[in-house]
């Protein structure tokens, strides 16, 4: 694949992502960083089939170049294993392809109809898109004395925030969405999957329980 293909849709991505995430930026306002929003169509989960996870963007600034790329596989990492639904990754190539055909514009697949409609050339049943709200090191400063000795040390947590929805291709309709945010001490890679794991706790916790 070109790179400029791979830079293009990375880039014009990254440019409509503040309206794309509108609606999760406001939930994540309604509940606050720690609570999951979760909206779900529990009989629409529970009839399974085949998943793709389209790639998700950059999110915003500079520390955060590839953070898209680092979501997008914890996402498959969280939804592999889970009980009745089959899942597979879209490639960047497989994506310009699918929007060469339908004619859509790569900033427009956080859109639901835009991914039921890429859903359907990459023949699966649902699509899982989002955003990344936030991809950013957070700086901790810990102090402390021993006698007359004093000191302070400073640590860095990686924080990621994450919306993530699921649409079903045959009518466009999201059956589910949810939002997750993490801190971790050891890098992005820990925070990314423990915030795809808040965010598809609900959906998780419904498919196990039809076992």
């Amino acid at each position: 694949m070109d790179q400029r293909e791979i830079k293009y849709i990375g880039h014009r991505l990254a440019r409509r992502l503040p309206a794309c995430m509108l609606l999760g930026v406001l939930c994540a306002l309604l509940v606050g960083c720690e609570s999951n929003f979760v909206m779900v169509d529990r009989k629409a989960l529970r009839a399974g089939g085949s998943y793709v996870v389209l790639p998700l963007a950059d999110a915003a600034g500079a520390q955060a170049e590839g953070s898209g790329r680092v979501m997008t596989g914890a996402i498959v990492s969280c939804l592999l294993g889970q009980p009745g639904i089959k899942v597979f990754h879209v490639t960047e190539s497989q994506l310009v392809k699918a929007l060469l055909d339908t004619g859509f514009d790569p900033i427009d697949t956080c859109d639901p109809v835009v991914a039921a409609e890429l859903g359907g050339k990459l023949n699966a049943d649902y699509v899982v898109c989002g955003e990344l709200i936030h991809y950013a090191p957070e700086k901790q400063v810990t102090s402390g004395s021993f006698l007359v000795f004093s000191g302070g040390e400073t640590k860095t947590r990686f924080w990621v925030s994450v919306n993530l929805r699921i649409v079903r291709v045959s009518d466009g309709r999201i059956i589910y969405a949810g939002n997750g945010s993490a801190v971790a001490p050891e890098g992005y890679s820990d925070a990314a999957r423990t915030a795809c794991g808040k965010a598809l706790q609900t959906m998780s916790t419904i498919l196990h329980q039809q076992e």
